[in-house]
């Protein structure tokens, strides 16, 4: 009698195989956390990151005049007179200029790379109705919207939208034609 007690005090092969199945459930949805930790820090980095980019196009833009001091009535886009070589190469007079245009990588002001080439922004800009900004129309109206997408690897990660009126250069002493 004293042996067969003497042999039950160890584990049995299926108590140790339950307890290493269990182990391995916990440590397999330890690593699932963990991943999708990983996975969450990324994608606040990278919205960070674009948020930066888009800020940084969208002040460029922002700083030029409503409308162009050489050809006033032409449409949007860039004009004759505008050299378009690259974001911050471009002779650019007017925020209109900027519409269509890609940028990757995106770089500084010295033309520094701030992204590898699978980040860059593209920027529409249109005329939207004075009363509902949310309304695109077709002829000058005196608003316009400027939107700066920025992506990676062809996903969007962030687009930035703002208003810049006609009005806005009045008030800031710059001649309107």
């Amino acid at each position: 009698m004293k042996n067969r007690d003497a042999s039950r005090r160890g584990f049995t092969l299926i108590e140790a195989t339950i307890s290493l199945v269990i182990v391995s459930v916990v440590a397999v949805a330890g690593l699932g956390a963990v991943s999708i930790s990983r996975k969450t820090r990324m994608s606040i980095n990278d919205t960070l990151l674009a948020r930066t980019y888009a800020d940084l196009v969208m002040t460029e833009i922002l700083s030029k005049r409503y409308r162009d001091a050489v050809e006033p009535g032409n449409p949007l886009g860039p004009d004759s007179s505008d050299d378009v070589l690259g974001l911050w190469e471009r002779i650019a007079d007017d925020v209109d200029d900027y519409a269509g245009h890609t940028i990757t990588p995106i770089s500084d002001v010295n033309m520094n790379a701030l992204s590898s080439g699978n980040w860059g922004a593209g920027v529409a800009v249109t005329w939207v109705d004075a009363a509902d900004p949310t309304k695109e129309v077709s002829a000058e109206s005196g608003v316009k919207r400027i939107t700066v997408g920025v992506f990676k690897s062809d996903r969007v990660i962030l687009r930035v939208s703002a208003l810049r009126t006609l009005a806005a250069d009045t008030l800031r002493g710059v001649p309107t034609p």
